[in-house]
């Protein structure tokens, strides 16, 4: 079972929602600050929501927030195919639900039209985000300096035909 700092951290990388950098757990709604902290997601523990604040309001007020994927896939995908990959997954998730989205709003008229483009542009990029995941992880691990590179190496001095000691 994926552990909640495991589905934070995800949900960071694959910027859902948008614009946070931190999230944090609460209790309840009763344990939301009172003072706004910038680009911070607050997870409910009780009612299992996430909590962010409207900028536009002093002190603080709360909206939940609609996210593209939900903690029990992010589980599912964390347990099945590991942190690393879960990421190039949940990119492909997203670009799928983009997609669908795009297809109700073109078969809509007039006035939808940015909303179509702006669906279409963020499908494009998730599509990139998750080939680019991808492509990352065919090309195998970056050089760590020396560590990992692989090599054939003498470890003793060989003993040809019972030769010198």
């Amino acid at each position: 079972m994926a552990k909640r700092s495991e589905i934070d951290q995800l949900r960071i990388a694959i910027n859902d929602p948008p614009d946070v950098i931190a999230i944090r757990s609460v209790a309840d709604e009763s344990e939301l600050p009172a003072e706004e902290i910038p680009q911070t997601l607050f997870y409910d523990i009780a009612r299992e929501l996430y909590w962010a604040a409207d900028r536009e309001s002093s002190p603080a007020s709360y909206r939940i927030v609609r996210l593209k994927i939900g903690d029990s896939q992010l589980v599912s995908l964390i347990d099945s195919v590991g942190v690393k990959l879960a990421e190039c997954r949940a990119f492909e998730m997203i670009a799928s639900r983009l997609g669908s989205e795009l297809s109700i709003v073109k078969s809509q008229v007039g006035s939808d039209m940015t909303q179509r483009q702006s669906i279409d542009a963020m499908h494009k990029y998730y599509i990139g985000l998750a080939q680019g995941c991808r492509d990352a992880i065919d090309d195998g691990p970056i050089d760590d300096g020396g560590g990992a590179g692989g090599g054939l190496f003498m470890m003793k001095k060989p003993d040809i035909a019972g030769g010198f000691a």
